[in-house]
């Protein structure tokens, strides 16, 4: 009877041994299958790449408190659901600068390996204005014990409108303003996020779909777009924090930009910083922690560079919440 019972647990041990080798090679062959699809990514990213340009879009000065709005792997990065607010206004005291609103929340998903994020945008300037909208998809790989890379998708829509017949014409004949202008075209991204509690790398490209669209004979069209950051945490004495960060960013058939900032973050309560553009321009922002799960920022945006617009400067607001949930608990506090 004993040899019967010993022989039965033999065989159930057996088994279990057997499941769990098939488990690990499963686990080691989706690990292998998720770091060859971030090369993949990465290549992708080096091959859309023909060059560095200016930015064409709205850029937010405050892509320092939420990397979403420059790279689609940041989603997640913050552990909890985080949802941020965006108004901008560019060179006040213009007629038809510049206006910019953008709602956006991403969140890690139960299993903490994934996540997701929708943002959604409005930009006018002029008689033109775009709307979007778009989904987020990241994915992170543990590398080390607290270094972490993500590799990010994105999709979404556009919707372009040129209002031409509002426009005061001198030659009414003119073919090209004859008719207002509306186009529908798809959008898609992708970028890679590495990172830890000290510094984190990012890159991305935007505008992947190439989907150009030419109304008439204006020559306006989409085209792809291209950042690179990268910062730093330096910690010191007396409750102070130091940030330098870099952003390169750049627009097909225009000149690379970058940016050059320095952030200090104060007892935990108050960041202060200022950035210089290449481009002929200083930002001077801020973001006031108003308690555990609320920021409020304020960024102004003063050209130097750019004689025509040299005198008119833009704003900034931002808002953060935060929503902290059961199942989602902050490791460490982010400062990227």
């Amino acid at each position: 009877m004993s040899s019967c019972l010993q022989r039965q647990f033999f065989i159930e041990d057996e088994h279990a041994v057997r499941i769990q080798r098939q488990t690990g090679k499963m686990k080691a062959w989706k690990d292998e299958y998720l770091v060859q699809w971030m090369k993949w990514l990465f290549c992708g990213i080096l091959l859309a790449y023909q060059g560095c340009y200016a930015q064409t879009e709205a850029l937010y000065s405050s892509y320092l408190f939420n990397g979403l709005s420059i790279n689609p792997a940041y989603a997640g990065y913050r552990e909890c659901l985080n949802a941020n607010l965006w108004y901008k206004k560019q060179w006040m005291g213009i007629d038809g600068s510049p206006a910019s609103v953008q709602l956006s929340a991403h969140t890690p998903l139960p299993n903490f390996s994934s996540a997701v994020g929708l943002s959604l945008f409005n930009e006018s300037w002029g008689v033109n204005r775009q709307t979007g909208v778009n989904g987020v998809f990241a994915h992170r790989i543990k590398l080390q014990e607290s270094t972490f890379i993500s590799g990010g998708l994105q999709a979404g829509f556009i919707q372009y409108n040129i209002d031409n017949l509002s426009l005061t014409r001198q030659e009414m004949s003119d073919p090209v303003f004859t008719e207002n202008v509306s186009r529908f075209v798809p959008d898609f991204a992708s970028g890679l996020y590495l990172h830890n509690q000290k510094f984190f790398l990012g890159a991305a490209a935007m505008h992947l779909h190439r989907n150009f669209f030419k109304p008439s004979s204006s020559g306006l069209y989409f085209r792809r777009q291209y950042f690179f950051s990268a910062g730093a945490l330096l910690l010191s004495q007396y409750d102070v924090k130091i940030k330098p960060t870099l952003l390169l960013r750049g627009t097909e058939k225009a000149r690379m930009q970058a940016d050059l900032g320095m952030n200090i973050l104060l007892k935990e309560v108050i960041w202060m910083g200022a950035t210089f553009r290449s481009s002929g321009a200083w930002v001077f922002l801020t973001q006031l922690k108003l308690n555990h799960n609320l920021d409020f920022g304020y960024a102004l945006d003063v050209n130097t560079g750019i004689t025509r617009y040299r005198n008119f400067v833009s704003h900034e607001i931002m808002i953060n919440q935060k929503f902290q949930f059961k199942n989602q608990e902050v490791v460490s506090p982010r400062y990227f």
